[in-house]
């Protein structure tokens, strides 16, 4: 009914730093208080030590547990060959090699035997180590989010350059002899208005109409000065039309 989630890669350790993984089932209160042991440990000394996590509860066990169990030295091989509960911890150095510690109680022994009590920068770490884990909903269900603070992924950025292309050239990249206009579809509507034209064309042209007779009007004006009187002469005149 539920996937089974792959684990993130665990890169090479860098330099200077030591970290600590821890696995298990993704609903456990001792696999929660480890992680809450080692979420101190990293935010309080951050430039000695990163996390890995990996939580799954059908995952982990047998698959990824033996898988685990396989990268140890010999010794820590034998050591571990029983180890079948939650979690499962260990160490990795910069250097490659890988330090078993077991279960949350493997985990509690390192971190009070590495940071001394006497140091108050030490005392939350300390105190988490000093109870057992309750069954409480907040560390059974605890935060099963993963990686951790180790960087198991490298993010690329790609940079796309446009190149100019001359006018001339990116023309030619069209088929030969092609335009728009004939690549355009030809429809029953377009073809019309060319039979049309075709018709038109291959009609004879309607006859001559004479030139119709036109007349002119000549006016001219004589004003009586005494009487204000205007007399108007009209002369006629025809032109005969042209056959």
């Amino acid at each position: 009914l539920f996937s089974i989630s792959k684990p993130l890669p665990r890169p090479p350790v860098p330099p200077g730093l030591i970290r600590i993984c821890v696995s298990g089932f993704g609903i456990s209160h001792h696999t929660g208080r480890a992680r809450t042991i080692v979420d101190a440990i990293v935010a309080t000394y951050p430039e000695k030590y990163e996390s890995w996590f990996y939580f799954d509860t059908r995952g982990f066990r047998p698959t990824f547990l033996d898988a685990i169990k396989s990268e140890l030295s010999d010794d820590d091989k034998k050591k571990m060959a029983d180890h079948k509960t939650s979690p499962f911890c260990w160490l990795e150095r910069d250097d490659g090699t890988r330090e078993a510690l077991g279960g949350r109680d493997g985990l509690v022994d390192w971190a009070r035997g590495t940071f001394d009590a006497k140091d108050g920068t030490n005392k939350t770490i300390l105190d988490l180590c000093a109870s057992e884990p309750t069954r409480t909903w907040g560390e059974v269900k605890f935060d099963a989010s993963t990686p951790g603070t180790a960087k198991t992924t490298t993010t690329t950025t790609t940079t796309a350059v446009a190149t100019w292309q001359p006018t001339a050239t990116r023309a030619r990249t069209l088929a030969p002899s092609t335009t728009a206009a004939e690549t355009r579809p030809t429809t029953s509507a377009a073809r019309r208005p060319t039979k049309m034209m075709r018709a038109i064309s291959s009609t004879p042209p309607p006859p001559a109409i004479p030139t119709p007779a036109t007349s002119s009007l000549t006016c001219s004006t004589t004003t009586n000065a005494r009487s204000s009187t205007t007399l108007e002469t009209t002369t006629a005149s025809a032109t005969t039309p042209s056959p």
